[in-house]
């Protein structure tokens, strides 16, 4: 399903990025953070600048994995998001340990060149070791060399920009924190500190996200549920791209296609509908309404019906329903939807297609006289219809009502 979905490219959506660490969520904890920082680390000692450090990259790890499920808003500041399951992070700054006294145990043998290329190396890969570690939840799988290249590979080039958005923003964090440090006032330095901390960490933490989302195929991952096409939308999918180019026949035959494997769908009988009607397809507008009224009206949808059969009968003649036992429902909607004339008018479509002696004449003609008489004041023409039934159906169920009906139209 995924391969109708095209996740728009990080470097195409640069401002979006990095306007993500200004939204609420993220300013309110660079905020908070820079607030306890300020007041704590002065009074307290390090350590609580290593609790605001983690508290940071709990809500970091969060907003790498919600930007790599798709969803486009940071993670609101809650207990769930910052109080529980700090495994990732445990695991993460295990990691650096493990790096670290990698380093130290190779730098007396590989000498001071070798160690600083081997740090900066370290440094390109913290990205992808960091995606790996969100991806397995494994720190094993994270420090795996083999694992590593394979997903660095598999995401190409793209894991290269991410190292120079990378490097553009700790320049920038380092240029800024170099600037601060004249800040002669401790409380204002901490401050913007961790607000700044904040902020950095959060585009980074984002951006590495974006990168698994917009890599999941090559990765073998499904697309996110956020993202997964609306099965309708895929459904019309050849049906919009006809409308979009403006072939008409093209989209109705689509349609037709459709409603052949989903002939109750009822969205697809109003596309159809307005399609025709839109486009003046006079002769399938009144073959569409005559298929699509009898499954309306034996399904309480009457007034649909009426609406769609107005619409027709504007149009063509011909587009009452071919079964006798729909016309009386028909009358009774356009009656309730305040077209008693052309309700009334049903009868000469009737008398044109049905026996004189069907059975379903009584009902209908009873129901539009009830039309005739006492919605457009044509008492005469009421009684004469059940006059009709009065002597073609003597033996009809309703024949104490149309002659109880006949009676009370004399007497207007």
């Amino acid at each position: 399903m995924s391969e109708n979905v095209t996740v728009v490219p990080l470097w195409e959506r640069l401002p979006s990025a990095f306007g993500y660490g200004f939204r609420r969520s993220p300013l309110s904890l660079g905020l908070i953070l820079g607030v306890l920082g300020a007041v704590l680390v002065v009074h307290l000692s390090s350590w609580v600048m290593v609790l605001l450090y983690a508290i940071l990259f709990k809500y970091a790890f969060v907003v790498l994995q919600d930007s790599a499920e798709g969803e486009e808003q940071p993670p609101q500041l809650s207990w769930e998001v910052l109080g529980d399951e700090y495994e990732l992070l445990v695991k993460y700054l295990a990691m650096f340990i493990f790096f670290l006294l990698a380093v130290v145990s190779l730098a007396g043998r590989i000498g001071g060149t070798a160690t600083t290329v081997l740090l900066y190396l370290g440094v390109a890969l913290l990205p992808g070791v960091t995606m790996l570690l969100v991806q397995t939840r494994s720190f094993w799988s994270a420090i795996n060399p083999v694992l590593l290249v394979a997903m660095i590979t598999r995401i190409g080039w793209a894991y290269l920009v991410l190292l120079v958005f990378w490097s553009l923003l700790a320049a920038g964090q380092q240029l800024l924190m170099g600037l601060l440090a004249s800040l002669n006032n401790p409380y204002l330095l901490l401050f913007l500190f961790f607000a700044l901390a904040t902020w950095f960490t959060v585009i980074n933490f984002h951006m590495m996200g974006y990168i698994l989302l917009q890599s999941h195929e090559r990765l073998g991952n499904e697309l996110p549920e956020a993202l997964q096409p609306d099965p309708e939308q895929q459904r019309l999918a050849a049906f919009d791209g006809f409308m979009q180019q403006g072939k008409t026949d093209a989209a109705i035959a689509e349609l037709e296609s459709l409603l052949k494997e989903t002939p109750r769908d009822m969205g697809l009988h109003r596309r159809m509908h307005n399609l025709l009607l839109a486009s003046q397809k006079t002769e399938q507008l009144a073959s569409h309404t005559r298929r699509v009224l009898p499954f309306l009206l034996e399904n309480r949808q009457g007034d649909i019906g009426a609406g769609f059969y107005k619409d027709c009968a504007g149009l063509s003649e011909d587009c009452a329903p071919r079964r006798a036992d729909c016309y009386g429902k028909l009358a009774q909607a356009l009656r309730h939807r305040g077209d008693s004339r052309r309700a009334a008018l049903l009868v000469n479509a009737f008398n044109r297609q049905f026996a004189a002696d069907d059975p379903n004449k009584p009902q209908f003609y009873l129901d539009v006289a009830h039309i005739l008489a006492e919605d457009l004041n044509q008492v005469s023409q009421a009684r004469r219809l059940l006059e009709v039934v009065e002597n073609t159906f003597p033996a009809d169920p309703l024949m104490a009502e149309v002659q109880a009906y006949i009676v009370t139209l004399r007497g207007l």
